[in-house]
């Protein structure tokens, strides 16, 4: 009897470890924690403007050209670059999921990263003196870029889980810190550097899945308006002037997330 009952507890605790793993492997995974990644993708598309303001906006009524003794160049807005965005984007991110009842998921989450380089050429206006022959093509000279730098964002996130998987949406604030350059060959006024900085929204979808507990990967869309802003470009090699631009970007971007789950 008492080899029966021995045998009975050995084979009662074998089981016990497999029961224990079915239990683990079937219970449903939770969307619910904090969690922490990194984030890379491509920034395309969008629109970005360079536009001179020719005015300086610190002295009313006058313009910088005509300070340093230029005739007056006419309107702002008459001597513009239209850019697009073409590079890498990517950073670090940081967020939180609450799953409800029925799947549905609502989470923030913080994103700090370096963003691309938006470039195109200047057109000139009708009323430009120095281009009256072709006034509204672009001058391949002449070069606007708007760099962006330390970019960031903090977003709602709201989705419906599917077990693993997570499709949700996503929008919120954007900011960024950026370098705008005007550059000309032909000039003897470039090349001129201003640094600035954009407000703006931002709004995109993506999808995630969870390959373990604790390991997440995704893929995000996002579309950004930036905003606009003004700044002052000037080379104090040349001269010591300053010529107002106002700038504005919107950038579409995909990329990659990997995340742990806390």
């Amino acid at each position: 009897m008492n080899i029966m009952k021995w045998l009975a507890v050995l084979a009662l605790a074998s089981t016990t470890p497999a029961l224990a793993a079915d239990n683990e492997q079937t219970a449903p995974f939770s969307w619910t924690g904090l969690y922490a990644g990194i984030d890379a993708g491509y920034g395309f598309g969008g629109e970005g403007q360079l536009a001179d303001a020719f005015c300086d906006g610190v002295t009313p009524g006058r313009c910088v050209e005509e300070e340093i003794g230029h005739p007056n160049l006419g309107d702002p807005g008459t001597f513009i670059a239209t850019t697009s965005m073409a590079d890498f984007v990517g950073g670090g991110h940081l967020g939180f999921n609450q799953q409800f009842g029925g799947g549905f998921v609502l989470g923030g989450e913080m994103d700090l990263g370096m963003g691309g380089t938006s470039e195109g050429h200047f057109t000139h206006g009708g009323n430009f003196p120095e281009y009256p022959l072709f006034p509204h093509d672009p001058n391949p000279n002449a070069i606007g870029e708007i760099n962006l730098g330390l970019t960031g964002s903090a977003r709602v996130r709201a989705g419906f889980a599917v077990d693993r998987f997570l499709p949700y949406v996503t929008g919120g604030l954007a900011y960024a810190r950026y370098e705008a350059t005007y550059s000309n060959s032909t000039d003897r006024n470039a090349p001129r550097f201003g640094k600035g900085s954009f407000v703006g929204w931002t709004v995109g979808a993506g999808l995630d899945y969870a390959l373990t507990d604790s390991f997440i990967i995704g893929t995000e869309y996002r579309f950004t308006d930036y905003g606009k802003d003004t700044l002052y470009l000037e080379n104090r090699a040349l001269d010591a002037n300053q010529w107002a631009f106002n700038s504005s970007l919107t950038t579409h971007d995909i990329r990659v997330k990997a995340s742990l789950k806390f």
